[in-house]
């Protein structure tokens, strides 16, 4: 869950590390960075699964690349960013999503969508 101090949706579920590029810096490169500074994760392996555009609101679009994480070890949040960190099956996650319960983050909602393969608002540029 991201954190309260967030100004953009706090407490609602978030299933990404989503950093902004350093000049340049690669997705990839600022993948890990972000996973390292937000969950204290090491051992990462990506997988790029799609470059996609999508609209996250008034003048805010944006060209993302998304990635699967494996990892060895274990997490520590940072409270700046995450309030806690819980886990659910993609089938209990598919089942928030009908029944329109729990508070995602609007473009985890779509991110989410899209990778279960429901309708999303996700504009796929180009897949791994």
């Amino acid at each position: 869950m991201r954190s309260s101090s967030k100004d953009k949706f706090p407490d609602h579920y978030d299933c990404s590390v989503s950093e902004h590029l350093e000049e340049g810096e690669k997705y990839e490169a600022a993948a890990i960075r972000g996973l390292k500074e937000e969950l204290k994760i090491t051992g990462i392996r990506l997988k790029r699964l799609l470059r996609f555009r999508m609209n996250y609101g008034p003048n805010d679009n944006m060209i993302s690349e998304l990635y699967e994480c494996h990892y060895d070890g274990t997490t520590q949040i940072d409270k700046h960013e995450t309030q806690s960190l819980e886990t659910f099956s993609l089938g209990k996650i598919e089942e928030i999503l009908s029944e329109n319960k729990g508070k995602f983050a609007p473009w985890t909602r779509e991110i989410l969508k899209w990778y279960l393969r429901l309708p999303s608002r996700v504009e796929v540029l180009s897949t791994s």
